[in-house]
């Protein structure tokens, strides 16, 4: 089994994590030696997924190609599989080998489901991001930097979103409404509230479909996957669907008038009451008092 480690300019670990990766790597491989390919340049993920599938084809055996966690190695992964006819696991938190088969361990609904996944095929990607110390082992690692200046095989073409919300990618507070709002002005508190407590600003499925706030913004199974701190949850029923883009670690304030509503049983602190009574007080709490960092 050949393993190939592949780093880039866009990867989302730092320079320590990136060496247990290696590390990883090298404890997967035995006593083989580990390829690590460094990519540079003035590029694009596109081109450097078609360069590294160009250049993964010239070896026979099966492989492993290992990146670090982050949507552009996920987007990476999958271009390279798809163009070799092999498969990408996504994002793993354990790897092994059991025989000739690859056993994948990832999170699935939010954390809350395990998932092992097997691959047997001549070419498996994965990103991980290894879990405590690899450990000691007697393989080494063989580093190839790599200078890309390709363009993207496709024209990108970098446009604002527009919409003038608080973006919860990497928000530690995100405040999100959802079909109990009953309509946009529900959403004009949230931003605000946002604003004040320097917060994202999300919303579920229904509030998404009705047009109350942008898609960009969705929480959930089929929107983004949030990890902050804190999450405010506004007229939110607490569906799996959309429960499954919230971190298991976070922690949940709801605000609802059913008190039969399942978010109720998933959050820490529950508030039942009417948003029309409580967030505009809310807010002008907020907005009188200094942002919260």
């Amino acid at each position: 089994m050949r393993i190939t480690v592949v780093l880039h300019p866009w990867h989302e670990m730092d320079t320590e994590e990136c060496d247990r990766l290696v590390r990883q790597a090298c404890t997967l491989a035995g006593q083989a030696t580990v390829a690590v390919w460094v990519y540079q340049g003035d590029t694009h993920p596109a081109a450097v997924s078609a360069r590294l599938a160009d250049s993964l084809a010239q070896f026979a055996e099966k492989q492993l190609v290992l990146l670090p966690t982050g949507t552009d190695s996920e987007a990476i992964a999958a271009m390279a599989a798809a163009r070799m006819g092999g498969i990408s696991l996504g994002r793993c938190s354990a790897l092994q080998f059991v025989g000739d088969a690859l056993i994948a361990q990832r999170a699935a609904f939010g954390g809350r489901v395990a998932l092992s996944l097997r691959s047997q095929a001549q070419v498996t990607f994965a990103t991980l991001r290894p879990q405590g110390d690899p450990g000691s082992t007697s393989a080494t690692a063989q580093t190839l930097e790599i200078v890309a200046h390709d363009p993207a095989p496709f024209e990108v073409q970098a446009l604002p979103a527009g919409t003038g919300h608080p973006r919860i990618e990497g928000s530690p507070l995100v405040v999100s409404g959802g079909r109990g709002m009953g309509g946009p002005e529900g959403f004009e508190w949230l931003t605000r509230i946002a604003l004040a407590l320097g917060a994202g600003l999300g919303g579920s499925l229904p509030a998404v479909d009705a047009g109350w706030v942008p898609v960009s913004h969705q929480v959930g199974q089929s929107g983004k996957f949030v990890t902050p701190k804190l999450y405010f949850a506004v007229g939110i029923s607490g569906t799996m669907q959309h429960m499954a883009g919230v971190s298991a670690g976070t922690r949940i304030v709801a605000l609802n008038n059913d008190p039969n509503a399942d978010i109720f049983s998933r959050c820490d602190f529950a508030v039942h009451g009417d948003w029309r009574e409580i967030l505009p007080l809310l807010t002008l709490l907020l907005e009188n008092q200094s942002p919260v960092n």
